[in-house]
């Protein structure tokens, strides 16, 4: 079995080429939250949460060996824009759960404006390895970065001194999808589920006017909130009022169900997934010594 991090799992989304020709959900909120229907989300965003739930927590479904070999789930990786001084990949999933990598910060920065273009591609491609190495001191410069950023500006002034490295700031955060979702307990998600939909209730008939409240109704399902347009509002206030009803209430649930997901799945000791079913979606296997050592030893015993 194989263990993934609450943020990978969140970057897991429905492949509207692919899960159109086999399952599409409509109007079928029930079977995505067990104590209230929420009916915020379209036809494939729904389909999403549906199939992450699927996923982690009923691998007996009936849907389930479809859903992986129709390819009805995929994971997000972006592309390379040379840009950023750490590669995009494909997320890693582990066969130990106490692996270090299950636990590794996340770390980056987006490097001084111009290094592409002067560089090219294959001089972000050298800098990233350099950043990653042993330096003669026995550290890396990305560790040197982290503890004494003067320091490793220096050293980048000395090595690519025709860009300036004076404002460069250094992304961290925390793994385990501790910055993805921050309640611990499935009856504490449960609470922010009630307190969310109490919040959504309050705005939309206490805040809005009726006309607002019947634009929110409308469009609420839909995945995009551009190129909107409604009776008696103007296209700049409806577009603002659906972007507030996305960032404050729709996306926050969104996280919260696959936190949900992902929380009932550790309480029931059944936050594994067949490491096969992991490639499918496009999960690598980790490279850290804690995972190849844990294959070792079961191989051997």
């Amino acid at each position: 079995m194989a263990f993934i991090t609450n943020y990978n799992f969140k970057r897991i989304y429905a492949n509207p080429e692919t899960v159109g020709k086999g399952l599409m959900m409509e109007n079928c909120e029930e079977l995505l939250y067990p104590n209230q229907v929420i009916d915020w989300f379209s036809d494939l965003e729904a389909t999403r949460l549906f199939l992450c739930k699927i996923l982690l927590l009923e691998p007996g479904h009936a849907l389930f060996t479809q859903m992986i070999h129709q390819k009805w789930l995929k994971i997000y990786t972006p592309a390379d824009d040379f840009r950023h001084a750490t590669k995009p990949k494909a997320p890693s999933y582990h066969v130990n759960k106490a692996c270090e990598g299950l636990h590794q910060p996340f770390r980056d920065f987006e490097l001084p404006v111009g290094f592409v273009e002067i560089y090219g591609e294959a001089g972000v491609t050298r800098f990233r390895k350099w950043l990653n190495s042993v330096d003669k001191d026995g550290q890396k410069p990305f560790d040197v970065f982290e503890h004494n950023p003067e320091r490793f500006k220096i050293k980048c002034e000395a090595l690519w001194a025709r860009v300036s490295w004076h404002s460069v700031l250094l992304e961290r955060k925390e793994n385990s999808g501790v910055h993805v979702f921050h309640y611990s307990t499935v009856e504490e998600i449960h609470g922010y589920i009630n307190y969310l939909m109490e919040q959504y209730t309050q705005w939309l008939n206490n805040v809005l006017n009726n006309t607002e409240r019947k634009a929110v109704e409308t469009f609420k399902r839909r995945s995009t909130q551009k190129g909107l347009s409604f009776p008696g509002m103007d296209n700049q206030a409806l577009n603002k009022l659906m972007a507030t009803f996305q960032r404050e209430f729709k996306n926050r649930m969104t996280n919260a169900l696959l936190a949900y997901y992902y929380k009932v799945a550790e309480k029931n000791h059944s936050d594994d997934v067949n490491k096969e079913v992991l490639e499918h979606l496009g999960f690598k296997p980790c490279g850290h010594q804690d995972c190849s050592l844990h294959k070792l030893s079961l191989a051997d015993f």
